[in-house]
């Protein structure tokens, strides 16, 4: 994801802390989120997780999938 990130020249910072959760990827001039979201660690709980995040500051938060990114030919 960081490689696409900067591919696009989008500024992003990784692993910041908001509330109780560390998101993936930050995106500073936007506010938003995005999310990897693996097979084995992210299966459950999203819902909850955005809710929080977005009622805390975040404009918006996008999941992408580490099976999209491998289609996609970024890993």
């Amino acid at each position: 994801m960081a490689a696409i990130l900067e591919w696009a020249d989008i500024k992003f910072e990784t692993q910041v802390p908001i509330g109780k959760y560390c998101v993936d990827f930050y995106l500073p001039e936007s506010g938003g989120v995005v999310e990897v979201d693996g097979e084995y660690w992210h299966k459950n709980g999203s819902e909850k997780r955005d809710a929080f995040l977005l009622s805390h500051g975040v404009s918006y938060v996008t999941h992408v999938t580490d099976r999209q990114l491998k289609e996609a030919g970024w890993l």
